[in-house]
C-alpha cells in the first residue's frame, strides 16, 4: 500500500484545475453543497457530513 501526498504532485495542479473547471462547466462533475444557518446549528450539521461540502452561515452582511 502506498500513501498519496498532494505535495508530491503540486506541479500537476494547473492541469488539474483546467480539467476540473471544464468538467464542472460541462456538467460532467457535480458537487454537493449543504448550507446551514447559525452557529447553534453547526454541531448537528457537522455530524451529518458524509459527502460534498458543508457551509455554515454565521452572519449575513
Amino acid at each position: 500500500m502506498q500513501g498519496f501526498r498532494i505535495l508530491d504532485h503540486v506541479d500537476m495542479y494547473p492541469e488539474f484545475l483546467e480539467t476540473t473547471v471544464k468538467n464542472i462547466r460541462e456538467g460532467k462533475i457535480v458537487y454537493v453543497e449543504d448550507i446551514v444557518e447559525g452557529i447553534e446549528n453547526a454541531p448537528s450539521a457537522l455530524i451529518g457530513l458524509n459527502v460534498g461540502k458543508k457551509i455554515i452561515f454565521l452572519a449575513h452582511d
